[in-house]
């Protein structure tokens, strides 16, 4: 009771990644070296800093920034947030929990993400956010995209 959980579920069909979204785990697509968040958190101090309220250097170290304001569980009848995003062969698409973008930032994320095949980038971002500090417990998937 009182608990809920995050979700982003993404399926590929033909070229596109259909993303289904709520909570404060995230989605990413790299392409060309370029991480690109597709995911927006459902989080106080996100949404602080979409209405400008906060910057991204102060959220960062902002003592609410795990505070969720959406998530599975908490409502009958929660609002998820729905994307599409378009694929080329070349590009790799990471979901993440909040415990490997809370403790790297997004630079580091796409300097490890741009190096290796997708299993050895999920283990050095683990790595990597263990390093950090990894206070939260650490989920990433990363898939590339071959051919369409």
């Amino acid at each position: 009771r009182g608990m809920g959980t995050t979700c982003t579920l993404g399926v590929i069909r033909g070229d596109y990644l259909y993303v289904a979204h709520i909570g404060d785990s995230r989605g990413y697509l790299l392409r060309g070296g370029v991480l690109d968040r597709f995911t927006d958190d459902h989080s106080v101090v996100e949404e602080e800093v979409r209405k400008g309220l906060l910057t991204p250097e102060e959220a960062w170290d902002d003592p609410r920034r795990n505070l969720i304001t959406r998530a599975i569980g908490l409502d009958d009848d929660p609002e998820v947030d729905t994307t599409s995003v378009p694929l080329k062969p070349g590009d790799r698409i990471m979901s993440c929990s909040d415990g490997l973008n809370s403790m790297i930032q997004d630079p580091e994320i796409e300097a490890i993400l741009s190096q290796g095949d997708a299993g050895n980038a999920v283990q050095a971002l683990i790595d990597a956010a263990n390093e950090a500090g990894g206070s939260d417990n650490i989920t990433v998937v990363v898939a590339d995209v071959i051919r369409l």
